[in-house]
């Protein structure tokens, strides 16, 4: 936004606030921060353009759930027609908890965590994303089609955001991405 000077002063302790970091660690050099506050930095300098979209991936990975609901919570505040999406990899069970604690609007979840779980306990807090599997996408045909058709039959009737769960492999070929986005259109 070309701010200088005081504006320029202002705005960056309004985006330090917004992450928890003092004002006074404005000229600290990296080695200087814990990898909580690097990361929390980040999530500063990306919000600092005011972007129309943000998406961020893994961006609170270092940081524990209260750090993290905080930060949730004021992005929320600064951006609040934006959704957040987190993909809280490796929660397994403690999915659930994550989901009630962060106040995400919507949760990507891994394709090997239980279809039952996902339905009975995630859906009926938040939004779900995911739960379809690079290595199946990358072996495609009927089992892809069938896979794709156990997800749309069994998330059906509460918001569901079909998707991968850990994107797409380089050896996929590209057919099978088109085939994917063929059997979801055939289904839906």
């Amino acid at each position: 936004k070309g701010l200088i000077g005081r504006e320029a002063d202002n705005r960056a302790k309004e985006l330090l606030s917004l992450v928890d970091i003092e004002y006074n660690r404005l000229d600290s050099f990296p080695h200087q921060l814990s990898g909580g506050m690097k990361q929390r930095i980040v999530i500063a300098i990306a919000l600092a353009i005011m972007p129309p979209i943000i998406i961020m991936d893994e961006p609170t990975t270092a940081l524990d759930v209260i750090v993290e609901r905080e930060i949730i919570s004021k992005v929320k505040h600064v951006y609040p027609d934006t959704p957040i999406i987190a993909f809280p990899k490796g929660a397994h069970k403690l999915y659930e908890k994550y989901a009630c604690e962060t106040g995400l609007n919507i949760i990507a979840v891994d394709s090997e965590l239980d279809r039952d779980f996902v339905k009975d306990i995630l859906q009926k807090k938040v939004i779900v994303q995911g739960n379809v599997s690079p290595n199946l996408l990358l072996k495609g045909g009927a089992e892809l089609e069938q896979d794709i058709k156990i997800n749309i039959n069994k998330f059906r009737g509460q918001p569901f955001i079909l998707g991968l769960g850990h994107g797409i492999l380089k050896e996929t070929p590209p057919q099978h991405v088109q085939d994917l986005v063929h059997f979801v259109r055939s289904f839906s």
